[in-house]
């Protein structure tokens, strides 16, 4: 009886985070702040996949190879846009429009223009008071760029290990090609929401907030990096059977995909701030 009295406590407050939560995304304009940030994420997109791809260059010495694991990323990041904008980074690629060490900065800079605009939609969310100062926060936005840049292509290092070994069927291997398959699907089903939930919290922490501990945020990271997962999954079964964007936009239909996705993601990254927000208040 106890068992079942401690259930359904835990049932009414999991019901009254989702209604406070519900309430305050009415509230605060949740959905146009999300667009606001999706069109600022949408300018900054570009730069920092060009960041990224100067990286890949630099440390594989071929741009051509680093465009390849570029595409994978994007493809699992990115559903329904990622061969456009592979496209896209080849036609740079293949022009030898590579940015120089000036370029670089200028691009970084741009990019973190996003980070900028996602930090003040975290204050709104959080209810911060105050103006936090121009510079400082745009110097933890270029580092928070430079840090992400690191960590995707840690990632697809990663991603593109476990790959490599998945199709490993050399003879001697001290695991047989069968004992080390479910360890590799455990692995790749694992790593992706690893990845989100990291990033998610990192995106999180650009903003100093005091009444908000780290539990909190990670309350908040885990449900985004389960969302975003579960939204990806469902938008990319919805351009598959549903939508059809390019006969109603024409040329436009994939950055009216792309800029769709983007908002979908920025309202999952929203929403896991503010139940974060909740989390903290309901914890005193």
């Amino acid at each position: 009886m106890t068992a079942v009295r401690h259930i359904a406590r835990l049932g009414r407050s999991a019901f009254e985070v989702v209604r406070a939560v519900a309430r305050d995304y009415s509230r605060k304009r949740i959905s146009m702040i999300a667009a606001a940030l999706a069109f600022y994420l949408f300018l900054a997109l570009f730069p920092f996949l060009l960041v990224v791809m100067a990286a890949l260059g630099y440390i594989l010495g071929s741009s051509d190879q680093g465009l390849e694991l570029m595409g994978q990323a994007l493809g699992r990041a990115l559903p329904g846009s990622a061969a456009q904008i592979q496209a896209q980074l080849q036609g740079i690629v293949a022009n030898r429009a590579v940015v120089g060490g000036l370029g670089l900065a200028g691009l970084v800079w741009s990019a973190s223009g996003a980070i900028g605009i996602l930090s003040r939609a975290l204050r709104i969310i959080w209810e911060i008071r105050g103006r936090s100062m121009f510079l400082l926060a745009r110097v933890r936005a270029v580092l928070l760029v430079i840090l992400a840049v690191a960590f995707l292509l840690l990632s697809i290092a990663l991603t593109s290990v476990i790959t490599v070994i998945a199709h490993l069927h050399a003879a001697g291997v001290r695991l047989g090609v069968g004992e080390l398959r479910p360890l590799l699907q455990v692995a790749a089903g694992t790593l992706p929401l690893g990845i989100s939930f990291i990033t998610f919290l990192a995106l999180y922490r650009t903003v100093p907030a005091p009444q908000i501990k780290l539990r909190h945020l990670a309350a908040g990271a885990v449900f985004a990096a389960v969302g975003w997962e579960i939204a990806k999954r469902g938008f990319s079964y919805y351009l598959a059977h549903f939508a059809n964007f390019n006969r109603v936009y024409g040329p436009v239909g994939t950055i009216v995909v792309l800029m769709l996705w983007i908002y979908i993601s920025a309202i999952v990254a929203l929403v896991g701030a503010e139940l974060a927000w909740v989390y903290a208040r309901r914890q005193g």
